[in-house]
């Protein structure tokens, strides 16, 4: 899930609810991700942090529909990468911004 200045990984442990949330870096070395992977989470991330306008957060966005589009896609193909390389013991969420709900991709 793409938020401005967060790292792209959220991780929850299920044994302690579904409140508990930490925003986690992808080249943290107990997610094991390779480094390839990780770099292209953190500019899928550094995308998204180049719209944020400070002075008028609410102007902040996306310059077309289009353009949103192909970034909530391409998030949704590194989620499903992500599950790839982080195995069965793991459950890959990932949020759609378009449809405003999560998917479980493993």
């Amino acid at each position: 899930m793409a938020d401005f200045e967060c790292y792209p990984l959220w991780v929850r442990d299920e044994s302690r609810g579904d409140e508990i949330h930490e925003n986690t870096s992808p080249h943290s070395s107990w997610i094991g991700l390779s480094d390839e992977l990780a770099t292209a989470l953190n500019h899928w991330a550094d995308e998204f942090d180049a719209t944020l306008d400070p002075d008028d957060p609410k102007e902040s966005g996306f310059r077309s529909q289009e353009d949103w589009s192909r970034f909530v896609r391409r998030g949704r193909e590194l989620a499903e990468r992500v599950s790839g390389e982080m195995g069965e013991e793991w459950s890959v969420l990932y949020f759609d911004d378009l449809e405003r709900k999560s998917y479980r991709i493993s």
